[in-house]
This record gives C-alpha cells, sequence and structure tokens, in this order.
C-alpha cells in the first residue's frame, strides 16, 4: 500500500491519472481558480506539464511490461531526500547516496554470489570492498590520534589487525561460540615485515622464525593468563609469566605455589624452573648425547642459570 500522505504519492497520482486519461484537456484557468493564492495560468502550466512527462513515463512502462511503480517520476523527491529529510538539517540527499554507493555494490555482490551458489559470509562485504575506502576516515583518525599518527599507518593497523579481529569474532558466532572468548591479541601479530624488523633489532642471533615461535608460544599464552586473572578479579602481578614453556600451563607455578605453602610464590617457582632444572636437565640431556649416565649428573655443581653441571 502506498503512503498517500507522502509528496511522492500525489505526484505519482496525479501522473497516474493523466497517463490513465491521455485525451484529458485540462482547463488550467479554471484549475489556477480553484487552487487559489493568486496563482496563474503559467505556473498552473508549468507544474503540470511536468505531471505529462511522468506520465508518458508511466504509459511507457506499462507497454513495455514494466511495473510503473518502479519508474523514477521527475521532480518527486527522491528516496535519498527523504531519507535525508529524516536524518536532519546536516544531512544531504547527494551525502546520502555516496554513502549509498558501496551498500549498492555489496548488494550486487551478494546477489551475484547468490546466483554463483557462493556463501555470502565469505565475500569482502563493508570496509573492505573495493572503493568503499578507509582514506577520508583514516586522515580524520589519525588527527585525532595526535602529530605521531598518519594516514597510513591507521590504514595499516585497520588492514592487518581491526580486520582480522572482526573475522575472527564472526566466525566464533557462526561456529556457536562466544566472542569474548576470542584471542584478538592472536589476530595482531601476522609476522613478516613487523617481525623481521624486530629481529633486525635483537640483534643477529635473532631471526623472524624465532620471534614468530616466541610470540605465538610465550607472549600469547601469558596475555591469556593475564586476561583470565583480570576475570576473575585477581591481581596480575601475582601471575608467573612462563618463557619457553610451550607444553606448560602459566597457571601451574602458581598452583605449585599454593601446594609448597605460603612462603613460596609463583615467580620463585618460576625461577627454580629457569635457574636450576633447565641447565640440570641441559646437562644431563648432553651427558647422554655423549654416552655418560644422566644419573651421575652433579646436581648441586648446578648453582645459577645457565651454568654447567659437573659430573661426579
Amino acid at each position: 500500500m502506498p503512503n498517500w500522505k507522502s509528496y511522492e504519492s500525489s505526484v505519482r497520482l496525479l501522473s497516474a491519472i493523466l497517463a490513465a486519461h491521455p485525451g484529458l484537456k485540462l482547463d488550467y484557468n479554471e484549475v489556477a481558480r480553484f487552487w487559489g493564492d493568486g496563482i496563474k495560468y503559467k505556473s498552473c502550466w508549468d507544474r503540470c506539464s511536468l505531471m505529462h512527462k511522468n506520465a508518458k513515463l508511466l504509459r511507457d512502462a506499462v507497454e513495455a511490461g514494466l511495473d510503473p511503480f518502479q519508474v523514477e517520476l521527475i521532480d518527486a523527491p527522491s528516496k535519498a531526500q527523504e531519507i535525508a529529510a529524516r536524518f536532519g538539517s546536516d544531512c544531504t540527499a547527494s551525502a546520502l547516496e555516496n554513502r549509498f554507493r558501496p551498500l549498492k555494490r555489496d548488494a550486487k555482490l551478494i546477489n551475484d554470489s547468490i546466483a554463483k551458489g557462493i556463501d555470502p559470509k565469505t565475500l569482502p562485504i563493508g570496509a573492505e570492498t573495493k572503493g568503499a575506502g578507509l582514506s577520508k576516515g583514516a586522515r580524520q583518525i589519525a588527527r585525532y590520534f595526535g602529530s605521531d599518527a598518519t594516514k597510513s599507518a591507521i590504514e595499516s593497523v585497520w588492514k592487518r589487525q581491526v580486520r582480522p579481529s572482526v573475522k575472527a569474532i564472526t566466525d566464533a558466532l557462526d561456529q556457536g561460540g562466544d566472542p569474548k572468548d576470542v584471542n584478538l591479541l592472536g589476530t595482531f601479530w601476522t609476522g613478516g615485515k613487523g617481525a623481521s624488523e624486530i629481529a633486525k633489532c635483537y640483534g643477529t642471533n635473532c631471526t623472524k622464525s624465532g620471534l614468530d615461535n616466541h610470540f605465538k608460544r610465550d607472549i600469547r599464552p601469558n596475555s591469556k593468563a593475564i586476561r583470565d586473572a583480570l576475570a576473575r578479579g585477581d591481581d596480575p602481578k601475582d601471575l608467573a609469566m612462563m618463557e619457553n614453556h610451550p607444553k606448560t600451563h602459566i597457571d601451574e607455578c602458581t598452583e605449585i605455589s599454593s601446594i609448597m605453602g605460603s612462603d613460596t610464590t609463583p615467580n620463585g617457582i618460576k625461577f627454580q624452573f629457569t635457574d636450576r632444572f633447565r641447565p640440570i636437565a641441559k646437562r644431563q640431556l648432553d651427558m647422554k648425547a655423549a654416552g655418560l649416565d644422566p644419573k651421575d649428573v652433579n646436581l648441586d655443581s648446578v648453582k645459577g642459570k645457565g651454568a654447567q653441571g659437573q659430573s661426579s
């Protein structure tokens, strides 16, 4: 049902009446007289000539077997104008039409994908659509970040961090998971040039792959432990930050400490692992490789991190 209270409906109704009665001759003097407000023949004729043009458009559409309702009428406000009017005085039809362009492109992508049997959720909809651009927005965001932020840097963060995070959240929802459990930090590390640059600053004994492994094996689990601690209401400073323990849960030091008693701390347990157990384990492995019996390792000779145990 049309909205008879709208301006477009009034224009369309009069145009449809003229289209249905092509032989109708209007007396514009009489029309002006019944209109009132001092309107003259010329003004009435000018206005009605537009309605006759609309009537021809409607007749052409009907004769072509099309729905005349889809015809864009002359001088009728566009849908963009009507939406802009409802947005407020600071919104224009051209601005709204500009905003709808990427939406229309996305809609076409979706319709084409359905026709080809492709799942629309796999499409680069929204900010990822070519032409939807972040250029102007990135410039504005960089401006509010401060003088040390650039447009290209904002765009880089958007592409390398924000989009992967959005995809991770979307995938979690699609799989019935809770987005709060998504490790967003994991989407922030993409290795590549960033890892190579950091490795370069570390020194010649650090490689990109080594840095990637360290980030995935140590940084992410520690970050998750901190978030989990905060979620439980615990103080993150009490956590034992584990390093190079891919198969050891970070919370185990806290658990071991609680079992040993109040005079031990998680960091103290961690220190024992890094300063005592690892050097001893390394010495035992070296002894085994040399054909010696690991039981003969002198445990008391390991005094500090990296110290070499001596066999008795």
